[in-house]
């Protein structure tokens, strides 16, 4: 019975530079390069690296030019992929505001007094208050307990607010997402494989055309 020899090649595999996580860790931690990804990352890292090229031939005759290739792309694109990672992990675990939408603006009138309008959803509800003259959370939802004036409506798109002659110095405004714009964001966000797009960073190290070295040769015990 003939048993096959494995092809050769004029370059290491990554296993042969590479058989270990702890021998990754210390070189990616020492070689020179700052690091910029966590060192639980770099070990979930080596692992894709071992799955994707493991038994793939280093593009570099050089095996230290083929680490410092190798830890140059960790330094470049990889804090890019570590907050793409956590992003999408806080979006899968609904880490957001799923509400139906809300803006608030705010403003201060030259006589003291602070009035806020919020937008929730179809709810518009505006407060005045002339003193204290600090204005209202810009971030109140529901209808206050007590307050100087409030002005609640429900038609969508129209905002109430209550006459004031007083001039106003300052505005602060902002606004979130509806409830569906929302849903196609995270859509967006978690339809992109950001580990395939990073991991593809990492094609240059390796050889594009693989093929042995010598021709594939048969012994025989014979």
């Amino acid at each position: 019975m003939s048993n096959p020899i494995f092809p050769l090649y004029d370059t290491e595999i990554f296993t042969n530079i590479y058989n270990d996580v702890n021998t990754f860790i210390t070189d990616y931690t020492t070689c020179g390069i700052p690091t910029t990804i966590s060192q639980t990352n770099a070990t979930t890292l080596f692992y894709l690296l071992y799955g994707k090229f493991g038994n793939s031939p280093i593009a570099n005759l050089d095996v230290t030019q083929f680490k410092y290739k190798l830890f140059s792309i960790i330094w470049q694109y990889g804090p890019t992929w570590e907050k793409r990672l956590k992003i999408q992990e806080d979006l899968r675990n609904d880490a957001i505001n799923w509400s139906e939408g809300e803006s608030t603006s705010s403003s201060t009138s030259a006589s003291g007094s602070n009035s806020n309008t919020v937008t929730y959803g179809k709810k518009n509800i505006t407060n005045h208050a002339y003193n204290p003259e600090t204005a209202p959370g810009t971030g109140t939802n529901t209808e206050l307990a007590y307050i100087n004036e409030q002005q609640v409506s429900t038609d969508s798109g129209q905002d109430s607010n209550s006459g004031s002659n007083s001039q106003t110095i300052g505005t602060t405004t902002g606004k979130t997402l509806g409830l569906l714009d929302k849903y196609q964001w995270v859509w967006d966000l978690l339809a992109n494989d950001v580990t395939a797009e990073f991991l593809s960073r990492f094609n240059i190290c390796f050889k594009q055309f693989v093929r042995p070295a010598k021709p594939l040769l048969y012994e025989s015990e014979e």
